[in-house]
């Protein structure tokens, strides 16, 4: 599939949730606070319960420019 947009730019794509889309094109400068909520979330529903949750946030050291909101 080919790449569409600038050389070293994230094309605009849409924020999924399963096979939901949540935001088109998605604010990068939110993901961080999203996935982390979504994981607080997730933990709190689950606190009874043994589990996993790996929360790698890759966005804001993965670019130059980093996406988040200033609390993130």
């Amino acid at each position: 599939m080919a790449r569409t947009g600038a050389p070293g730019k994230i094309p605009p794509l849409p924020l999924l949730e399963n096979e939901t889309v949540i935001e088109a094109p998605v604010d990068c400068n939110r993901l961080t606070q999203r996935y982390t909520e979504k994981a607080i979330d997730y933990m709190t529903e689950n606190k009874d319960q043994p589990f996993l949750l790996y929360l790698p946030h890759a966005v804001p050291g993965s670019i130059p420019d980093a996406f988040s909101s200033p609390d993130f």
